[in-house]
């Protein structure tokens, strides 16, 4: 009785973040014509980005590793563009980057942050200035505030982030997770449950092109879009059912769980358990937002 006491008085104690996670599944899927040319087969832009805000006013900064021409840059500032945003910016982490230029200050200000581009690049950026734990800041006191990770991007921002060679400490917006936002073109999710089978306190998020994850208090997480997630729990996996991993062949482990995440899918982060989703504001209205449930 007196342990159960310490746990709910612990819990009533935890200080939850007031900003909001959008994670974003990949914004096109391509395909090879038949002259061998790599088009865009379908763009997930205006379904994914029906959560941004619905003020035009609202301040927007895109954070990129990408150059000006590439495809998923052109669709992310066509998209804000057509929801009638004007107040928005692109800030590219292969320029140089300082106080003296105004990009701390227009990150400051921001009230919606937009990650795109690679993972490893992004999360270098982040972490070695004090742009990272600026949004950390805004992220856990300014209800306002929304950070949005699209694609490989969205994966930096795990406790654990799967990079092409292995799996490295992420920048811990997301408790206890690994973000996996596979290709539509080569799916592979070896390297999640591999990550996770390491880490089995952890929990794998893989979000697909056309879905897009919601997360209110840091660990309320509702699925909206047109694609799946899905969520994978080692944490009943004992060593003694785990075998050596072999390149090349499937994996099997008793109890290892998984479930299907689709449209108005909810999920506790920090138990892996499905809940009864509630009025997620998925304007960004921020209206009771962060109320108790």
């Amino acid at each position: 009785m007196i342990l159960k006491q310490i746990t709910s008085n612990l819990i009533s104690e935890t200080i939850y973040p007031k900003g909001k996670l959008i994670l974003l599944g990949q914004l096109i899927d391509t395909q090879y014509n038949d002259n061998g040319e790599l088009v865009v087969k379908q763009n997930h832009g205006r379904s994914l980005f029906s959560c941004i805000s619905h003020k035009k006013e609202a301040h927007i900064e895109i954070i990129t590793s990408l150059p000006s021409s590439d495809e998923s840059l052109k669709i992310c500032c066509d998209t804000i563009s057509e929801k009638g945003h004007t107040n928005y910016g692109i800030i590219s982490i292969h320029k140089e980057c300082n106080y003296n230029n105004g990009y701390y200050s227009r990150i400051a200000e921001a009230d919606i942050i937009i990650l795109l581009g690679n993972q490893s690049e992004i999360h270098t950026f982040l972490s070695k200035n004090s742009i990272g734990e600026l949004l950390h800041n805004k992220y856990m006191t300014d209800e306002k505030f929304t950070l949005i990770g699209i694609h490989t991007a969205a994966m930096a921002l795990s406790d654990e982030m799967i990079s092409k060679k292995c799996t490295e400490k992420g920048l811990g917006f997301v408790k206890e997770c690994v973000i996996y936002t596979p290709t539509e073109e080569q799916p592979d999710y070896k390297k999640l449950i591999k990550s996770i089978l390491t880490q089995r306190n952890y929990l794998g998020l893989s979000i697909r092109g056309g879905m897009s994850m919601i997360i209110e208090k840091g660990y309320q997480a509702v699925c909206k879009g047109k694609g799946s997630a899905m969520i994978i729990n080692a944490r009943a996996v004992t060593a003694k059912s785990m075998k050596p991993f072999i390149r090349g062949a499937s994996i099997y482990v008793k109890n290892l769980k998984g479930q299907i995440l689709v449209d108005g899918s909810a999920v506790d982060l920090r138990t892996g358990t499905m809940i009864k989703p509630r009025a997620f504001s998925y304007d960004l209205n921020f209206t009771k937002r962060n109320n108790p449930v």
